[in-house]
């Protein structure tokens, strides 16, 4: 596909797939209670979409109670694993990511999540050729409150496990978007450089 391999909804479950080498972006979406397990999510972003933008491996947006575990992705274009803009009780667990251009795992101006048990290896080196945390990492929340991250294996990524606060607009409840109540702990970095 030039664009999205696969979109998910409301209820979806996407169990057990190769979703390989699409233009933009491996899978994407919003809903309420979805699944996405046991997949192999790699080389997506071979148009060279803007992956600050919208590209890499997967974003979910808008998402309520959605779980993502057991997945492989690597060597995407951007993020690998990818919550942004009002997710909410958001779970990633026993994920493998490995050498993304932008972060393994990020949590984007959302909401509750837990992060826990995934091994994340060589992400984060992105073409900006800047080195600090806001270009890169193997772990990166970004204006998301109440996170817990935890039980994480970081190897070698440009940086470990961030948090920042971007500027960003109102969310749709009329609240800003606050890095607030992150609870990271128990978790084995290993690297040379970097924060």
């Amino acid at each position: 596909n030039h664009g999205l391999g696969i979109r998910v909804g409301d209820g979806m479950q996407v169990l057990g797939n190769k979703v390989l080498v699409n233009g933009q972006m491996g899978i994407a979406g919003s809903g309420e209670n979805g699944l996405v397990d046991g997949n192999e999510i790699a080389g997506n972003n071979y148009a060279g979409y803007k992956y600050d933008w919208e590209a890499g491996g997967s974003k979910f947006t808008f998402t309520r109670n959605l779980v993502v575990r057991n997945n492989y992705a690597h060597d995407n274009v951007g993020p690998g694993l990818w919550t942004d803009l009002d997710n909410e009780n958001t779970l990633y667990d026993h994920n493998h990511t490995r050498s993304n251009r932008a972060a393994g795992i990020m949590h984007e101006v959302s909401y509750r999540a837990t992060i826990h048990d995934n091994l994340i290896e060589n992400d984060g080196f992105s073409d900006y050729h800047k080195t600090g945390p806001w270009y890169g990492a193997g772990i990166i929340i970004a204006g998301s409150s109440d996170v817990e991250v935890y039980g994480n294996t970081v190897k070698n990524c440009m940086n470990g496990i961030v948090g920042t606060q971007p500027q960003r607009e109102l969310s749709r409840r009329g609240t800003p978007y606050l890095l607030k109540n992150l609870n990271v702990h128990d978790n084995t970095i290993t690297q040379n450089d970097g924060t």
